[in-house]
C-alpha cells in the first residue's frame, strides 16, 4: 500500500500539487486498497479468537458463532445438558 501511494505522490509532485491533496489522495489509496482484505482479517480474528478459546477448553464449531457468543449475557443448561442461549 505504501509503495502505491509513494509512487502516486510522485507523480503529484510533478503537477505541483498542494498538500492537501496529498493526504485526500493517501485516504482515497486506503480505501480501494483496503476493502479487498477485510474478509481475510475476519476470518484470521475468528480463528485466534478459537485459539484463545480452546486454551480455556472451550471448544468452538463453528467460527461464524463465536461473534455471536461475546453478546451472551446468561446461560444455563436443560436436564441433558443442552446449552440454552
Amino acid at each position: 500500500m505504501l509503495i502505491v501511494f509513494l509512487i502516486r505522490i510522485e507523480k503529484m509532485m510533478d503537477f505541483n500539487s498542494p498538500v492537501a491533496l496529498y493526504w485526500y489522495r493517501l485516504f482515497d489509496t486506503i480505501t480501494w486498497i483496503i476493502p479487498p482484505f477485510l474478509p481475510i482479517f475476519e476470518s484470521l480474528s475468528l480463528t485466534f479468537s478459537l485459539m484463545r478459546l480452546r486454551l480455556k477448553n472451550i471448544m468452538g464449531v463453528e467460527p461464524q458463532k463465536t461473534l455471536l457468543a461475546g453478546k451472551v449475557t446468561h446461560m444455563c443448561f436443560d436436564k441433558v445438558n443442552y446449552f440454552i442461549i
